[in-house]
């Protein structure tokens, strides 16, 4: 019998499938098919346990991107499919700026493939399976780690919101572990789990809710909902219940939840996710999660319920390669700053040694008006900001009223979150660009 493990791969240009497949014969069975059709063809017909494919499979359209979609459609039903894009016409910036829900897939460029890293990523892909674990209670962090590791997986621990977003954008999960509410400070909780749901959704990671906050209404419209195979409650938790669900998700290779009712668009989804906030709101007698109701209406009345005062109404985001620009912006506004009654968060100045990064962040960015984002040819390859920006996304949709300010330093595309935002352009004229910022920070001071 044949142990060997299939692969299949998606190349058009027979020149390139025929080098992938001898660099791979020897060690693995290998298929390929010249178009998604094909693909899907023989992915209906055998069980392949990894996929190679190019974004783009038709040599006289460089602005098609079938690979891409194959690659949706396929996790669809086989949600801990591996895959591994090798591309020509695409950079992995391009990727990840054109197809976000393709982050974390291994990619390798044509020019530059390395044949021996190729076989070390499948290596790696194939032997072990990722476990996201987003808890941020140390004791039941742990236990999930314990509990996770007879299964020989590798385990990635977050214990907040922005943590798990960066975890999912680089990895490929086949599990994610998540409690529904993380502490957004020592005294108080939010629901940074819940609104977590959606973007594991758009995944297609595969989800255990283990929660002290549930009711049969909650339980219900999640598992209709979103990808969530079971709710275990914290006071009912069950370790046998726990790792026979783990087992079942991880050793499945197909799609182990059911849409009742899927959501189709993302506006969709989000309504349905505030939905999702409200019932568990409605819900729940828990005083901490009565105090962050106002995480979808008033800004201010939130922080005065948490015991906090808003200290930054300002915050500069910039990748690490452009901060003699930003340190430059931040000391020009800091001059006007005060008289304006604008505090304006930093890194470089703000984050004191000591200080949790992360945290410092995150708690400028809950209680900021306006984010000024610094874009050039670095903004893409920082993480940093990638982060930062979807947080500030994330808050904008819950309710918070946070403007964007794109500044251009460089010859650079404006995402297309933000487009419709207004823009200031820095590259010609320096003292023109601030000024035009600095009436922009006070119109509504």
């Amino acid at each position: 019998m044949n142990s060997k493990k299939k692969i299949l791969i998606v190349e058009d240009r027979p020149n390139w499938a025929d080098f992938i497949r001898s660099t791979l014969d020897e060690d693995y069975y290998c298929d390929q098919a010249n178009t998604a059709i094909e693909a899907h063809k023989l992915i209906n017909t055998k069980r392949y346990n990894l996929i190679i494919v190019d974004p783009n499979l038709d040599p006289e359209d460089t602005a098609n991107h079938e690979g891409i979609t194959l690659i949706r459609t396929v996790r669809k039903n086989y949600p801990n499919m591996p895959f591994i894009i090798i591309s020509g016409n695409y950079s992995n910036e391009e990727i990840q700026e054109s197809f976000p829900y393709e982050n974390g897939v291994p990619f390798f460029d044509k020019h530059e493939l390395d044949d021996i890293k190729l076989i070390q990523t499948i290596q790696q892909l194939l032997n072990q399976k990722k476990v996201l674990i987003v808890e941020d209670e140390e004791t039941w962090n742990k236990m999930h780690q314990s509990l996770l590791v007879s299964f020989s997986v590798d385990i990635h621990s977050v214990a907040t919101f922005t943590g798990a977003l960066g975890e999912i954008r680089h990895n490929m999960f086949s599990l994610a572990v998540v409690d529904l509410s993380l502490k957004a400070t020592k005294n108080s909780s939010n629901l940074d789990g819940v609104f977590l749901l959606d973007h594991l959704l758009g995944k297609r990671i595969p989800v255990l809710v283990v929660t002290e906050y549930f009711s049969l209404d909650l339980v219900e419209t999640m598992y209709n909902d979103y990808n969530v195979v079971r709710v275990i409650e914290k006071s009912d938790f069950n370790i046998d219940d726990f790792k026979e669900f783990v087992n079942r998700i991880l050793n499945s290779g197909h799609n182990p939840w059911k849409f009742l009712n899927p959501p189709k668009t993302n506006a969709e989804r989000r309504d349905r996710l505030v939905q999702l906030v409200d019932k568990l709101l409605k819900n729940t007698q828990q005083k901490d999660l009565k105090r962050v109701a106002n995480r979808l209406g008033d800004h201010h009345k939130e922080q005065k319920e948490l015991g906090l005062s808003p200290k930054y109404n300002a915050f500069i985001s910039y990748a690490s390669e452009d901060e003699d620009f930003a340190q430059q912006l931040y000391t020009d506004l800091k001059n006007m700053a005060y008289s304006q009654n604008l505090d304006i968060f930093f890194a470089k100045e703000s984050i004191k040694i000591g200080d949790s990064v992360v945290e410092k962040i995150e708690q400028a960015l809950i209680n900021i008006n306006y984010f000024i984002l610094v874009l050039s040819k670095n903004t893409s390859e920082s993480e940093w900001v990638r982060n930062e920006r979807e947080t500030v996304l994330y808050y904008k949709h819950k309710g918070k009223q946070i403007k964007i300010i794109p500044i251009i330093i460089g010859d650079v595309e404006i995402p297309p979150l933000l487009v419709s935002n207004l823009h200031i352009d820095f590259q010609n004229d320096y003292q023109k660009g601030l000024q035009k910022l600095i009436k922009t920070l006070t119109n509504e001071t």
